[in-house]
């Protein structure tokens, strides 16, 4: 796992096998895994797995996996 300033990590976060920044802000009780963030904002208790983010925003309860995106998600949403 790696991190490239600046970040904000909330409590109750779990980064595995991940790549996070720069420009990064991750809510409380938020999963990601096989990742690489750059520029985006994932709020609380999402699940991230297998994707490549960049320019994004994932609201509240988001499940997104496998894909390489700039995306803009609503809450409690699944892709």
């Amino acid at each position: 796992m790696s991190f490239y300033p600046p970040v904000f990590i909330d409590d109750n976060v779990v980064i595995e096998n991940s790549v996070v920044g720069p420009h990064v802000s991750v809510g409380i009780g938020t999963k990601i895994t096989d990742c690489r963030l750059s520029n985006s904002i994932v709020q609380k208790d999402c699940t991230v797995n297998g994707a490549v983010l960049k320019d994004s925003l994932l609201g509240n309860f988001v499940n997104f996996e496998g894909k390489s995106a700039c995306v803009d998600l609503g809450d409690y949403s699944t892709i």
